[in-house]
C-alpha cells in the first residue's frame, strides 16, 4: 500500500552509490577486520597441535558480525558483539524466533479442536478462551512474551536516543531517515526488528552455509584463497571495484554458488491482491497465496548439472542471473533494496578471513538446517557450526 511505497522510498536512500561509497564500505571493512582479529587472537594456534581447544562456533561469529555492521548503518550505534560484547537484542530476537515456531508447530491440533468443537465463547473463531488458557499455561508462549519485553525495550532505546540526539537532522542512518520522515514511532519499532532479520539474519546465514562448503571442499577454498592472496592480499584496500565479478571471478562464483544451494529465505509466499494468471496458465484466483521455494529453484538439475556439487565455475564469466529465476533476493518491485550491500559484505568478509586464515569442519557433526525463519544451520541438535581457524 501507500505506507509500504512511503517506506521504500525512504530505504533507497540510504542503498545509493554516494551512501555506499562514504559509510557503509569503511563499516563492513572495519568490522571484518575485528572479526578476523578476534579469531587469530581466540582460536588460531600458534603449531597444528591441540586442535581441539580452538574449535570456535563460526555462525555465531558470523552473525555478531552482520548484526555489529548494521547497528552502525541501519540505526547508527557502534556495537562490538564480534568481540564478547553481550548482544541482548540479537539473543532476545533469536529466542523469541525459535519460542514463536515451536509455539506455533506444538499449538495446530489444539487450535484445531478449540475452533471445531467449542462453541464460542469457549473456542470458535480464533479459538475462543480455551485459547488463551492454552497460551498462558505455554512455556514457550512465556518465552515468547518475555523476549517481546526486551525487544521493544530495545526498539524504544533505540528510537528515543536517536530522536534526542543534538546531531539527528544530519543522520543519514536508517532509523534516522524512518523518524524524519515522520513514520509514527511504533511503525518504526516494527520496521527495526524486520531490519534485524533483513540485515544480520540472511547475510550471517550465507556466510555460514560459505564456510560450511569450503570445508568440505578444500580444493575450492584453497583456489579462493590464491586468488585473493594474488589480488588483495593484506595491506591492500578493498572497495566496490576490486570485489566486482570482473576483479574477483571465483569469489563471485563461490558467493553465489553458496545462495545457489544454501539460499538464506529458502521458501517465500507471496499473495495476490487481484486475480492474475501465471507464465504457465495457472490461474491465481484473488487473495490466494503462492508460495515459491528458492531451495528448490537452485537445485534443478535441468538448469543447474549436478546440482548438489559445489562448482563456483558454473558463475564464470558471470552473467547476473534472471531475478524470477534466482529469486534469493526477490524480484520485480520487492527486489531487495539491500542485495548489492549484502553481497559486498559477504565478500569483504570473506578475504578479510581468507587472507590470513583457512576452516576446517570440527568431525563428528551431523550438520541440517536451523530453526530460524532464515535458514541457519543445526550441528548435532545445536544451532552452531563448530570450525578449526588454521593459519595458511
Amino acid at each position: 500500500g501507500q505506507e509500504w511505497s512511503k517506506m521504500r522510498k525512504v530505504s533507497a536512500q540510504i542503498f545509493n552509490r554516494k551512501n555506499f561509497n562514504s559509510m557503509m564500505q569503511d563499516v563492513f571493512i572495519q568490522k571484518a577486520e575485528v572479526l578476523r582479529r578476534f579469531l587469530e587472537r581466540k582460536f588460531v594456534p600458534e603449531t597444528a597441535s591441540n586442535c581441539d581447544a580452538y574449535a570456535v562456533d563460526i555462525q555465531a561469529c558470523f552473525f555478531n558480525f552482520t548484526f555489529d555492521s548494521i547497528m552502525r548503518i541501519f540505526f547508527g550505534e557502534d556495537t562490538n558483539t564480534a568481540e564478547g560484547q553481550k548482544n541482548t537484542y540479537g539473543q532476545a530476537f533469536d529466542d523469541a524466533n525459535a519460542a514463536s515456531r515451536t509455539h506455533g508447530v506444538d499449538s495446530i491440533a489444539p487450535f484445531m479442536i478449540f475452533t471445531t468443537f467449542l462453541p464460542w465463547p469457549f473456542g470458535g473463531k480464533n479459538g475462543g478462551l480455551a485459547r488463551a488458557i492454552y497460551d498462558l499455561l505455554s512455556p514457550q508462549h512465556r518465552q515468547l512474551r518475555r523476549c517481546t519485553k526486551i525487544l521493544d525495550r530495545e526498539a524504544n532505546r533505540l528510537v528515543k536516543n536517536c530522536l534526542e540526539d543534538p546531531k539527528f537532522s544530519e543522520r543519514k542512518d536508517l532509523l534516522a531517515l524512518f523518524l524524519q520522515a515522520k513514520f509514527s514511532s511504533e511503525f518504526v519499532k516494527q520496521m527495526v526488528l524486520h531490519l534485524i532479520i533483513a540485515g544480520r539474519d540472511t547475510t550471517a546465514c550465507l556466510l555460514s552455509w560459505m564456510v560450511y562448503e569450503l570445508t568440505k571442499n578444500q580444493d575450492v577454498q584453497k583456489r579462493l584463497h590464491e586468488e585473493i592472496m594474488q589480488k588483495l592480499p593484506p595491506g591492500k584496500a578493498m572497495d566496490w571495484k576490486n570485489l566486482s565479478p570482473s576483479e574477483m571471478p571465483y569469489l563471485n562464483g563461490v558467493i553465489y554458488e553458496a545462495l545457489r544451494i544454501w539460499p538464506p529465505v529458502p521458501f517465500d509466499l507471496k499473495m495476490a491482491f487481484e486475480d492474475d494468471v501465471l507464465p504457465g496458465g495457472w490461474k491465481v484466483p484473488k487473495f490466494a497465496s503462492v508460495a515459491f521455494i528458492p531451495y528448490n529453484m537452485g537445485r534443478d538439475p535441468e538448469r543447474y548439472p549436478e546440482p548438489l556439487h559445489f562448482r563456483p565455475e558454473r558463475w564464470i564469466p558471470f552473467n547476473a542471473p534472471p531475478q524470477h529465476e534466482f529469486p534469493v533476493f526477490q524480484a520485480g518491485p520487492r527486489i531487495c533494496l539491500g542485495m548489492d550491500m549484502a553481497i559486498f559484505e559477504a565478500k569483504t568478509a570473506t578475504v578479510e578471513l581468507l587472507r590470513h586464515c583457512r576452516f576446517e569442519m570440527v568431525p563428528g557433526q551431523e550438520i541440517t538446517y536451523g530453526d530460524k525463519i532464515t535458514m541457519d544451520m543445526k550441528s548435532n541438535g545445536k544451532e552452531q557450526f563448530l570450525v578449526y581457524v588454521k593459519p595458511w
